[in-house]
């Protein structure tokens, strides 16, 4: 993932343990009589160094014998053998650990028993500093670096209490940051011995009533009670005492003992942030404020309304320019906000958009109630969920009561479900060629068309989908599903008119009243199509009415919410806003595994690498599209071609041509394979790059040619395609081909107003074939509006460092930098 932040691997702040300190911890250890270094645990761990001492057991650094891997090791202290309490307890870390199987939390490899009885468990070991060493010398951070560290640990936290488990110890020693093998800062979650599951069994309880379990300066006042019905709200308020700390420096209770700061917490309200901090704009400091609200009923009600709200005040301050028909906007700004740009006809209207969650938008009670009376008032009826990405399918098993499935067809479903793509549509083929029912026939279509889309095999999921359209029951889940895959198959073959015509059918369904969740599904499916296709004022439309439908219905499906996490990202990758796209990406991720949905996970993950492309972050970018590659091709996913595409693109720009034309060329061949006409497109202009970069000219032009002729329907890329001919004319002295070009790719920027990517390359090749047909006034203004309009883009980035890797490692932005500047005489 992603981090705006990183330290180097030479940064004087890692420090590893120093012998003496091993010595020191192996006296500790000594003293207690029980482990030390060189001991074996369970026949193949070697003990090697002390990591941590405490009442309930110790941590060691230890070599696995048998895997040949570094690990720590947990032991329970002997003297522990026979308490039953202790010993759940440590089973119950082991278990929660493990349970919740998320990158931000620490991961356990293997729990045993020794023979005294006592359990071990041994998890991956995290080399770095814990969040309290990083902010000692600091004194307090940035909301950037706080947001950096503490989003994803919200993340951790969200995935842990859908899974019923509260850690109720959040504090700052129990982070740890840690360096992931492509030098990025990753925060760590650690120590889940106080955790509490959260069951239907009444006879399973292992903390008792009034029992105070936890650190003070971080407990929630119904923890410090020892109220035993402590929940997810609890993590809320810890949350935001941890924040409140690192943006304050200051704890928000404070005490000479355990005692006075546990009566604090309860007798006394909790100070107010913005009086301790006068550098960080109060809409921010006040969503962070609202997790720290005594009456658990008045906080947040869960983990993610904290981080949406969170992530919300965080957009709006780290850029001043926000979508605000994508993004929403706080409600005292609604007036203000620009309105859609296109009327209001579409799914449910366009006009301002607001978050889903009307308790994310505001902290005023008053106004909040108001609001969730107006939108109880509008939502007159229930709509179909669907919490998982397989329901899509399984729905269509449901649609026919009286032609219940045969064993072929759940043969089909079931080979979706697992990924085994190539035996779905197996399956499938041999239930319709066994059945003629119109049942069976729609249903195996669906299942035909979702597994040839994955294949790769456009042409063949487009007449799949087509089919079982025709079939299914219009607006069922199974409906939107063929609807959604269809739209996805003619984005892929650049179909960009039939991609326009699916706005009427979605509207066409609103105002049918024939709406459910899978609707927004595929309204999110559909705001990425019309980007792509060069219609982003539509796709702002549609990507407004999906808002609206989600926020009416209390919608609270990951799946639905991932979906919608991948329109906002592509409508602000449109904008240029790369924060926004990264963030919005990793929430997708997280949503989409929630979701069950690993296909979609997995392709979004190689979309995280390519925002490092568009950072210029070129090391980073190969070493994400190899982790994606390794994933993506034993599972034989479609984007592993465009996965190619985009590594051999970072390899070109690390001076790896020879691998990178290698790598090209295999990538264009498979999307030649699989008809997907907007992908070859690119994968032309890149291979177009690659060979000039090269020295090979002529084989440059030829590939940018056809380009050209595969784009039509893609005026992103022939735009690309154009600007990459008018440069070699240009270098041919053939410039006023080259100045023809140039306009026509320039007409295209123009009216699409961005793109995703070649911005640049279009802006700095048109000023260029101004200029060497004589036109050097406009050259002129061309280049410094070029140039105003990158540095503008450039500032929505917070972090000064990515922030200079975008102006200056990404080719096509410094040379509209250097141009501008060499050509107003600044240099």
């Amino acid at each position: 993932m992603l981090r705006f932040w990183q330290r180097r691997k030479d940064d004087p702040r890692v420090i590893p343990p120093s012998a003496e300190g091993a010595d020191e911890g192996a006296a500790r250890s000594s003293e207690q009589g029980t482990f030390k270094p060189g001991m074996q645990i369970a026949g193949k761990f070697s003990l090697q160094r002390l990591i941590a001492a405490g009442s309930m057991g110790t941590v060691f650094e230890a070599w696995d014998m048998f895997v040949e891997r570094r690990v720590a090791i947990k032991l329970m202290h002997p003297n522990f053998d026979r308490d039953p309490s202790m010993i759940a307890r440590f089973r119950r870390e082991a278990q929660t650990t493990a349970a919740i199987q998320h990158p931000n939390v620490v991961t356990v490899h293997e729990v045993g028993q020794r023979r005294d009885g006592t359990f071990y468990m041994v998890q991956e070991l995290l080399e770095g500093e814990s969040l309290r060493e990083y902010l000692a010398p600091r004194g307090r951070l940035t909301e950037h670096e706080a947001m950096t560290i503490m989003v994803p640990i919200m993340g951790a936290l969200i995935a842990a209490h859908r899974r019923g488990i509260v850690h109720r110890d959040i504090k700052p020693e129990n982070i740890v940051l840690t360096e992931s093998t492509s030098g990025e800062i990753v925060p760590k979650l650690i120590d889940f011995g106080l955790a509490r599951v959260h069951t239907l069994d009444p006879n399973r309880k292992l903390t008792l009533s009034g029992v105070v379990m936890g650190t003070p300066e971080y407990m929630a006042p119904e923890q410090a009670k020892g109220d035993p019905g402590v929940d997810a709200r609890a993590d809320v308020w810890s949350v935001g005492a941890v924040l409140f700390e690192l943006l304050s420096g200051r704890r928000p209770f404070d005490g000479p003992t355990h005692q006075t700061v546990l009566i604090k917490i309860v007798t006394e309200p909790p100070p107010i942030l913005s009086m301790f901090v006068d550098d960080i704009p109060s809409a921010f400091l006040e969503v962070v404020q609202g997790a720290l609200v005594q009456e658990r009923e008045r906080r947040y009600p869960s983990m993610q309304a904290f981080r949406d709200k969170l992530v919300f005040a965080y957009e709006n301050i780290s850029h001043r320019v926000v979508l605000a028909q994508t993004m929403g906007a706080p409600l005292d700004e609604v007036e203000a906000a620009p309105t859609s740009r296109l009327s209001t006809e579409g799914i449910e209207g366009g006009g301002d958009v607001q978050e889903l969650d009307p308790a994310d938008l505001v902290l005023d009670e008053d106004t909040v109630t108001e609001l969730d009376e107006a939108i109880a008032s509008l939502a007159t009826t229930t709509i179909a969920t669907v919490p998982r990405s397989e329901i899509e399918w399984r729905d269509a098993a449901a649609l026919f009561p009286g032609s219940p499935p045969t064993a072929e067809e759940n043969a089909a479903f079931d080979a979706l479900g697992v990924n085994a793509l190539r035996d779905a549509e197996a399956h499938a083929a041999r239930a319709i060629e066994a059945s003629s029912a119109p049942e069976t026939i729609a249903r195996m279509r669906l299942v035909q068309a979702i597994a040839r889309r994955w294949l790769g095999h456009m042409a063949e999921a487009r007449r799949a989908a087509e089919e079982a359209i025709t079939r299914l029951p219009r607006g069922s889940t199974a409906y939107h599903a063929a609807l959604g895959h269809l739209v996805i198959a003619s984005a892929s073959m650049g179909d960009g008119a039939r991609i326009a015509a699916f706005v009427d059918e979605l509207a066409a369904l609103a105002r049918e009243g024939v709406l459910s969740e899978a609707h927004i599904v595929t309204a999110g499916r559909l705001v990425v199509a019309l980007v792509r296709a060069g219609l982003p004022d539509r796709a702002h439309d549609v990507f407004a009415g999906a808002q609206r439908l989600a926020q009416r219905h209390s919608v609270a499906s990951a799946f639905v919410f991932a979906w919608l996490d991948v329109a906002r990202a592509e409508l602000a990758l449109h904008e240029g806003d790369l924060i926004a796209y990264v963030r919005r990406i990793e929430s997708a991720v997280e949503n989409f595994t929630s979701a069950g949905d690993m296909r979609n996970a997995c392709l979004q993950r190689c979309n995280i690498g390519n925002a490092y492309l568009h950072l210029g972050a070129y090391g980073l970018a190969v070493a994400a599209f190899r982790e994606a590659q390794a994933i993506a091709e034993p599972m034989q996913l479609d984007f592993v071609s465009s996965l190619l595409a985009n590594l051999g693109y970072a390899l070109a720009h690390m001076e790896n041509l020879t691998e990178a034309i290698v790598v090209e060329t295999a990538a264009l061949e498979r999307l030649v394979r699989q008809g997907n006409r907007r992908g070859e497109g690119f994968v032309r202009v890149y291979l177009s790059t690659i060979l000039r970069l090269a020295g090979r000219t002529d084989e440059a032009l030829a590939m940018a040619q056809q380009a050209m002729d595969v784009s039509e329907g893609v005026p992103a890329v022939r735009a690309c395609a154009l600007a990459l001919v008018a440069g070699i004319k240009i270098v041919q002295n053939n410039v006023r081909e080259a100045f023809t070009k140039a306009t026509e790719a320039m007409q295209i920027l123009d009216r699409l107003e961005g793109i995703e990517e070649g911005e640049s390359l279009i802006q700095w090749t048109y000023a260029l074939a101004l200029r060497v047909n004589g036109a050097e006034e406009e050259a002129l203004r061309r280049i410094t509006e070029a140039r105003r309009r990158l540095q503008k883009r450039a500032d929505r980035i917070s972090d000064p460092r990515w922030r200079q890797s975008f102006l200056e490692q990404v080719p096509d932005n410094a040379r509209v930098m250097e141009f501008a500047a060499i050509w107003l005489g600044e240099r």
